[in-house]
């Protein structure tokens, strides 16, 4: 299916890339290997101690993506998934989602674990314990690196843009309380290969572009194979769109926190099959419910504080 093609993205991140054979419906994908060991940048509680000491300005930082998540229409509780009937996709593609003898006959393990996906993508604090788990190990990689310089902005208080990058050390990041686009990525990207899967990129959509009239399976149905290996950056999107670039890669690290280690590729490979699943990944992933599952609610909040694209 992928043939070699001599073409390097970048991502912030050394890789390699392998695209596809291009039919007109298809999306123009290319999956992305780093050459470096699969590492996990986890912080300790003795480097995020040191972090906060050191940094004041990252720790408000902090404190302010924690404020704008407050201001979010989440649950701070668990709804019952049977029970939701405010969940349908705007592609009208979810009709399962409210019949609970769709769920029911699902296998324990896998029934549980969308269960499980759905109530954490609506509970506020475990959002909130998320992002401050990523900005520290986000930090504390910044503080190890601090000499290095990376993508900087004239003001580091301003979102990124290509028009004003210019190099800056990560310490400065740190003291004036920003996050460094590049360990941000380095640390998104290394837990996703320490869970052993693949990162691929969305270069384009289908040529001719999409069919409004029809769900996503049926104009894009090679969609599918990109999720069922991983997370992925979706170029398809402009790095300023409010669904933006990177929400699926984040929103995917997240819900691993409700899945089991053990059988979490029985979840992925239902929710991206288009003959059976698609409809939880339209609502959970892609869904207009202005929660966490809706890129386009929590995007433009996260911008504010996360340069993400």
């Amino acid at each position: 299916m992928y043939k070699p093609l001599v073409k390097s993205i970048a991502i912030g991140l050394s890789a390699l890339v392998l695209a596809p054979a291009v039919s007109p419906a298809a999306p123009v994908c290319s999956g992305v290997f780093e050459l470096a060991p699969k590492l996990k940048y986890k912080a300790t509680a003795e480097e995020v101690a040191a972090l906060h000491a050191a940094y004041p300005k990252y720790v408000q930082l902090i404190e302010k993506t924690l404020a704008n998540i407050d201001q979010l229409s989440l649950s701070p509780s668990i709804v019952p998934i049977i029970k939701v009937t405010d969940m349908k996709s705007v592609r009208g593609a979810t009709a399962d989602w409210n019949n609970p003898a769709v769920i029911d006959a699902l296998p324990e393990s896998l029934k549980k674990q969308i269960i499980d996906v759905h109530n954490l993508m609506l509970n506020k604090q475990a959002l909130k314990d998320y992002i401050v788990d990523l900005m520290n190990d986000i930090g504390v990689l910044m503080m190890k690196e601090k000499n290095r310089e990376t993508l900087g902005r004239d003001n580091l208080e301003q979102p990124l843009s290509a028009k004003n990058t210019t190099k800056t050390k990560k310490e400065d990041f740190l003291q004036a309380g920003a996050v460094d686009r590049n360990s941000m990525l380095k640390v998104l990207v290394s837990r996703v290969r320490s869970r052993g899967d693949q990162i691929t990129v969305i270069l384009s959509g289908p040529k001719g572009g999409f069919d409004s009239n029809k769900t996503k399976t049926q104009k894009y149905a090679q969609f599918w194979e990109v999720p069922r290996k991983g997370p992925f950056f979706d170029l398809y999107f402009g790095a300023g769109s409010s669904h933006g670039q990177e929400k699926h890669l984040l929103q995917m690290d997240f819900v691993e926190k409700a899945l089991d280690p053990v059988n979490r590729r029985e979840f992925w490979d239902y929710v991206t099959s288009t003959n059976q699943g698609s409809w939880a990944w339209d609502t959970m992933f892609d869904g207009t419910n202005s929660t966490f599952m809706h890129p386009e609610h929590i995007g433009p909040m996260l911008n504010k504080t996360l340069p993400l694209f």
